[in-house]
């Protein structure tokens, strides 16, 4: 199983709120790497793991995307696809964590290295790309 990835300077985007929000959502995505390795496995432990990063996921999103409509962001419409698509996936790790034959650590242990990779990636490749943006436009 991969190592949770830390939060770093590398994912700052120098916007107080949001990174404060990155910051949570890497702690969220370590105790899914957390529940998995648990020497006592706890599915509800697990669960409730999962459906907080699901839930955090809209909160967070909904925060980005009101800056992106005050900013007029230019690739909101995109932006807001790759958000829905994170959701979107995350629901279905959540639908098969709760399937009665799931092998849950194997589903949880797929949606940790999810979030983090999609995470990570999105941050780098794609929300760098908004700051500019929001910062001329007085947003943040």
């Amino acid at each position: 199983m991969q190592e949770p990835v830390l939060w770093s300077d590398d994912y700052a985007l120098n916007i107080e709120q949001i990174d404060e929000q990155h910051r949570h959502f890497f702690k969220l995505i370590g105790d899914l790497f957390l529940a998995v390795r648990s020497p006592q496995w706890e599915g509800e432990k697990a669960l409730a793991a999962l459906t907080h990063l699901c839930d955090y996921a809209y909160y967070h999103f909904d925060t980005e995307e009101k800056f992106f409509e005050k900013a007029e962001y230019p690739e909101r419409v995109l932006h807001r696809k790759y958000h829905e698509e994170f959701r979107r996936q995350t629901q279905l790790f959540l639908s098969r964590f709760r399937a009665p034959t799931a092998d849950g650590k194997k589903v949880l242990e797929e949606a940790a290295a999810f979030a983090q990779r999609w995470l990570t990636q999105h941050i780098l490749a794609e929300d760098k790309k908004y700051v500019q943006c929001l910062k001329e436009r007085g947003v943040v």
